[in-house]
């Protein structure tokens, strides 16, 4: 069988750039807690009919359908901040999707929830689709 060798460009400052994307990661990163349930998420926009929202994304197991049919409210703390921040799970007073198959659940973020905009993460999201089907060596 023949060998697979793969090289990898290695940049002159990788540590650098890993640390700068982490740094800039790690700040929208919160915590979420519903009574005996620690989980975390990501503080980040959207566009919805080119309307920006500021919103916390998460995993449906975390904040699950039946807590928000129930109007359940979750704690949330991020960037290490003090103080913890109450959300009611409204649908009438939020924007909130979840899919329960793809394990993610949405929620919108209002002005009096008081989250510095400077936390909110735009996702990355790249149109050159060259990687995909591409074989990948660790």
């Amino acid at each position: 069988m023949e060998e697979r060798r793969n090289e990898v460009e290695i940049k002159e400052n990788p540590i650098k750039e890993v640390d700068i994307s982490l740094n800039k990661v790690i700040k929208s990163v919160c915590k979420i807690i519903y009574e005996n349930k620690v989980g975390t998420g990501f503080l980040i926009k959207l566009y919805k009919e080119e309307k920006e929202l500021k919103c916390i994304t998460t995993n449906e197991h975390v904040i699950t359908k039946e807590m928000i049919e129930l109007n359940k409210i979750i704690d949330i703390k991020y960037n290490c901040e003090d103080k913890w921040i109450k959300i009611k799970l409204d649908k009438n007073e939020r924007y909130i999707i979840y899919n329960k198959n793809l394990d993610v659940t949405i929620i919108g973020i209002k002005k009096e929830d008081e989250i510095k905009d400077k936390y909110f993460l735009l996702p990355n999201i790249n149109n050159n689709i060259d990687y995909i089907n591409k074989d990948i060596y660790i």
